[in-house]
């Protein structure tokens, strides 16, 4: 069972997808097509809305070459995505808080967060689940500068060090 279904099954709670290769999204869409309140959308969150191309290697897809990486690289086939820039997003649909936003987009958690932190929507996320990976350049300083300023507003709830952490927001 996908970690989707096994969160609505708890929380019947409404679960917006953001998967940018079209193939990918449909077949979650697909999977999930008798689930009203599963809503996939065709694009990925960043910090800005643009068009980008994303190096094909099923669940480790990535905008980012890995290079140093045996599993995949340069050679891989690339299709292009469109990414939207998550504050104007979520204006846009309306959307003003976030239980939990869980990120796994293969080096582009970066940028995303901090948009987010930038936007000052980090505080109205209760959880942020994240995998921070470490092929992108200067990883470990980025993730330690966001982890700082998550700080200002969230607390670990666990932390496996690029393999996933856990943010909850203070108060909660």
């Amino acid at each position: 069972m996908s970690t989707r279904v096994k969160i609505f099954a708890r929380y019947k709670s409404r679960i917006l997808v953001f998967e940018p290769v079209a193939h990918f999204a449909d077949g979650i869409r697909i999977r999930l097509k008798s689930n009203s309140k599963v809503e996939t959308f065709t694009c990925g969150l960043g910090d800005a809305n643009e068009t980008a191309h994303i190096n094909l290697s099923e669940n480790a897809s990535s905008q980012f070459a890995r290079k140093f990486w045996p599993f995949g690289g340069a050679s891989e086939p690339t299709v292009e995505i469109k990414i939207r820039k998550f504050a104007e997003f979520m204006d846009e649909a309306g959307i003003t808080y976030v239980d939990l936003m869980k990120i796994n987009i293969e080096g582009a958690e970066y940028d995303l967060l901090d948009h987010v932190i930038a936007s000052d929507w980090a505080p109205r996320i209760r959880d942020i689940q994240v995998q921070f990976h470490d092929f992108v350049p200067n990883a470990s300083e980025r993730r330690e500068r966001i982890r700082a300023a998550l700080r200002a507003t969230h607390h670990t709830t666990y932390e496996y060090p690029f393999v996933w952490e856990n943010w909850r927001r203070n108060n909660s």
